[in-house]
């Protein structure tokens, strides 16, 4: 089985970034094979590993900066921003085809429609 070759990168509070770690190591096909304190340690990293997604933190002043850092340095890698503490997340990926975004719709949107659905 191939997994998804995840880095966990500069999120500064350190019990959010290992809650991160935690949930992302239980997901079967995710694999973190790396996770650091700081940027220029993951733009390192990842200038030399084949790298499928980073979860990074990030605030919202500085998250356009940071996205464009890591996909010119990763073309192919996902980048999901931890904003906000953790209370936000923002995939970014380059060259998104069709098919990509109706994937984001149907495992994301729907499933947050559905569950606000049950609620009222």
């Amino acid at each position: 089985m191939e997994y998804i070759r995840c880095v966990i990168a500069d999120i500064p509070q350190i019990i959010l970034a290992d809650i991160i770690q935690q949930l992302t190591e239980q997901h079967p096909g995710i694999e973190v094979v790396a996770r650091f304190d700081d940027f220029e340690k993951l733009a390192s990293f990842i200038q030399q590993q084949d790298i499928d997604m980073v979860m990074l933190g990030t605030d919202m002043d500085s998250m356009a900066q940071s996205l464009n850092e890591v996909l010119a340095l990763s073309p192919q890698t996902v980048v999901i921003a931890i904003i906000k503490n953790g209370r936000r997340a923002c995939a970014c990926i380059e060259d998104v085809g069709a098919s990509e975004l109706l994937d984001v719709v149907n495992n994301v949107v729907a499933g947050r429609c559905e569950k606000r659905r049950k609620l009222q």
